[in-house]
């Protein structure tokens, strides 16, 4: 399919209402904030209204996520991923980062993203960062770093938004679960194992969107075109791990 043809089509598709959060569940007003202005930062308008959807769900679940912000999110990502798609935004995000290797090694994909130029670029999407640190707690192995480079080459991007988005909802059907505090006459508590699976769960999925966006947002310093992915995966990723501070370490 003809690239721009794809993107005048999907545009169409956003603006009336496909899963725009103004629309739904989650909005400006609700987030407590107002429109930004920012230019686009990646080039590509739909990538780019798509994120800034997204730092609405983030801001917004800052002050306690709710159900609506999971079920939110995960309509942005699988929108972002079905987009992508259609645009073969795969094939594209595997050759720059093919290129990107080719040219500068695996480790300069793997290291050379610095945390000031995401929080930059998470800024210029309309994310609130003064209270969460973009990859806070995140302490990766150099062999789980290269594991994620690998998948990136394999597979593309639009799979990692997939499972986000699938986490998403996951979150959404479990943070919507009644949570009982019964005292246990037992060794083990059936509802507290439940907790401790879920919370390993939601970190582990938080971890590896960080170790698929470190290579992602390394190549967006080079390649305007995936900075938009960059913001998605970590702003996904930061909308869970709000879930993980208040659901598991509160």
């Amino acid at each position: 399919m003809n690239a721009e043809v794809g993107r005048r089509m999907f545009v169409g598709s956003v603006v009336t209402g496909l899963p725009f959060i103004a629309g739904g569940t989650v909005s400006l007003a609700q987030s407590g904030g107002v429109a930004h202005t920012h230019a686009a930062t990646g080039g590509d308008p739909v990538m780019d209204l798509l994120v800034r959807q997204i730092a609405v769900v983030h801001n917004a679940a800052q002050r306690g996520p709710r159900v609506e912000h999971f079920r939110a999110l995960a309509a942005q990502l699988r929108t972002m991923a079905l987009y992508q798609r259609q645009i073969g935004g795969d094939d594209q995000v595997r050759a720059m980062l093919r290129d990107f290797v080719e040219r500068q090694g695996r480790n300069a994909a793997l290291y050379a993203e610095s945390d000031e130029m995401r929080r930059q670029t998470l800024a210029g999407y309309g994310f609130r960062l003064e209270r969460i640190n973009p990859r806070q707690q995140i302490v990766a192995t150099h062999e789980a770093r290269d594991a994620a480079l690998t998948v990136l080459l394999t597979e593309g991007i639009t799979p990692t938004f997939d499972r986000l988005a699938a986490t998403a909802d996951e979150i959404a059907i479990r943070i919507d679960r009644p949570r009982t505090r019964t005292v246990a006459f037992g060794s083990q508590d059936p509802d507290q194992e439940w907790w401790a699976g879920f919370c390993a769960e939601l970190f582990k999925q938080y971890e590896q969107a960080q170790l698929i966006a470190a290579p992602v947002c390394a190549v967006a310093q080079y390649f305007s075109y995936v900075v938009p992915s960059c913001a998605a995966l970590q702003g996904g990723a930061m909308v869970l791990l709000l879930s993980y501070l208040i659901e598991c370490q509160m």
